[in-house]
Parts: C-alpha cells; sequence; structure tokens
C-alpha cells in the first residue's frame, strides 16, 4: 500500500487487512510502554529476534525446493510432444479438484 504525503489528506486505495491493524497496535502498544531511556545505547544490547514457526517452516520448505530438481525435462518433453501431434487431453474435473485439494492445504 502506499500512500501520497503531502499537505491534503488522502484515503488509501486498499484497506490494512485486519493481520496489519492487529499487528500495528501491538507495535504502538509496545513502543508506548518503553521507558524514555530505552533507545540509549547501553541498551540495545538486549535486543532479541525471534523467528516464528511459519517463517521456519518456509525457510527448509526453500532449502528443500533448493535441493531438488526444478522440472522433469522428459515430462516436458513429452507433453510438448503431445501437443505437438494433438494427443495431449486436458481433464477439467481432475484440475479443479487439484485446484480445491490445494487451496484447502492454503486455507
Amino acid at each position: 500500500m502506499s500512500t501520497k504525503i503531502d499537505s491534503s489528506p488522502s484515503l488509501p486505495l486498499k484497506l490494512p487487512s485486519m493481520d496489519k491493524l492487529a499487528s500495528a497496535k501491538l507495535a504502538k502498544a509496545a513502543y508506548d510502554s518503553k521507558p524514555t531511556g530505552a533507545s540509549s545505547p547501553s541498551s540495545r544490547g538486549d535486543d532479541t529476534v525471534q523467528i516464528t514457526g511459519d517463517a521456519m517452516k518456509m525457510q527448509n520448505l526453500e532449502k528443500s525446493l533448493a535441493s531438488s530438481r526444478s522440472f522433469d525435462a522428459e515430462r516436458v518433453a513429452a507433453v510438448r510432444q503431445a501437443m505437438a501431434d494433438g494427443s495431449y487431453k486436458i481433464d477439467p474435473e481432475r484440475i479443479a479438484s487439484r485446484l480445491m485439494a490445494s487451496d484447502a492445504q492454503l486455507g
């Protein structure tokens, strides 16, 4: 989301999601609860970073995808040949069911 900053206020084209609003409220609460001297150089050594479970899953997935082949060249050649000679059949039922299964896994 981007907003033009000038002297006249304008509404954003897209409202932020509830997750963004909740995280913004948490950040504001954390900022408001800091003692006034919290930004001094001596207190900066106490900062920590935590990686969420979802971030760790994504990192592991990225590693596993990096080590695997990106595509099956033989399968691509076979599909290309089937398309060229007109024998490639599209099964809309199969496509729809796999899209629904994929959506269910993401949701």
